[in-house]
């Protein structure tokens, strides 16, 4: 019976996690895929000895994908540190320049984009949004009745500084776009771009992937914290449990291990305890019938038999007579 109460619950509550480390303020970008993108420059370098970035300040977006080494940067007055794999965009019109010499190895882009929009807040607040436009993509595959529907269109969001799963797929394209831009084959600025956005979107989607999987081994975690407090209830219910001894046995705030509880149970520790122990109070009502009332609230841990009474009554709506008489076969009556 609570078994499947709780289980009902936790699939309504599965996606509602917290993300802690990406709880902090940072700088985010936002991307209309409908915008096009002007990739004016591009290349890659390689510094075998210590090297320094120059200071300058550009008229234009800068993209940086380390491919090896390091690479110390400082944009306005945030210092940065790129690592192998780590993929990192300047604003236009604020200096940077170098804090660090380091041997590095690493792409970059120079763009412009209309579409492109630096924005500061906390991944918290970008989550609701990407699970929104995960959910409509998903719904519009599904329900598509035609092929010359309009498109799903969703802006994309990824950090500043970010580490993408797969580097080697992104590294692919920038040796891609960078081979194609210095062929200078007809169209090709505006094949770089495209490719360049692809880039982009592709990047957006890497770190929506990545924010969604958090968020889920979050939920993982809670609801497997919320099933041991669970099965601890269902196995000591006889005892006599308190805030404090909870606390103390799961090594926890109380009010954290309540609303955890809750936001899987649909209700707080204390209630799904005294319905658990109503629960098998009943069940010993009807099955001894030469217990006396308060021997039975004793034995599912509640020994004030007009505390008992008064739950009881408030969880069955009936007196534990007017119960017992209720169930009891038709010659006792």
């Amino acid at each position: 019976m609570y078994l499947s109460l709780f289980t009902t619950k936790m699939y309504n509550f599965y996606f509602i996690g917290k993300i802690s480390t990406f709880g902090g303020f940072m700088s985010f970008y936002t991307l209309s895929p409908q915008s096009f993108i002007h990739v004016r420059y591009m290349g890659h370098v390689t510094y075998s000895n210590p090297w320094i970035h120059f200071t300058r300040t550009a008229d234009e977006f800068i993209f940086y994908f380390i491919q090896s080494g390091s690479l110390y940067l400082k944009e306005g007055d945030l210092q940065y540190t790129l690592k192998e794999g780590d993929s990192f965009l300047l604003n236009p019109s604020i200096e940077h320049t170098g804090t660090k010499a380091s041997p590095c190895d690493y792409y970059f882009v120079h763009f412009r984009s209309t579409g492109l929009t630096s924005l500061s807040t906390s991944a918290l607040n970008i989550l609701p949004l990407l699970k929104k436009q995960r959910e409509e993509a998903i719904k519009s595959s599904l329900y598509l009745s035609s092929i010359y529907e309009s498109w799903e269109v969703s802006p994309v969001y990824f950090p500043k500084q970010w580490h993408p799963s797969t580097s080697d797929a992104f590294f692919s394209l920038l040796e891609q776009s960078n081979f194609m831009f210095y062929q200078q084959h007809e169209n090709y600025r505006h094949r770089v771009s495209l490719l360049f956005q692809q880039f982009l979107l592709a990047l957006g989607k890497d770190f929506a992937d990545h924010l969604l999987q958090q968020e889920q081994i979050k939920a993982h975690k809670g609801l497997a914290r919320a099933q041991e407090l669970k099965d601890y209830l269902d196995t000591h219910y006889t005892q006599k449990l308190t805030s404090k001894s909870l606390a103390n046995h799961f090594d926890a705030n109380y009010n954290y291990l309540n609303r955890l509880f809750k936001s899987f149970t649909g209700m707080t520790i204390m209630n799904y305890l005294n319905k658990l122990r109503i629960h098998h109070a009943k069940a010993l009502m009807a099955s001894s019938t030469h217990l006396h009332f308060a021997d039975i609230g004793y034995l599912v841990g509640i020994d004030d038999p007009y505390y008992f009474s008064k739950l009881f009554k408030k969880y069955t709506g009936l007196t534990a007579t007017a119960y017992i008489l209720s169930i009891a076969p038709k010659e006792y009556k």
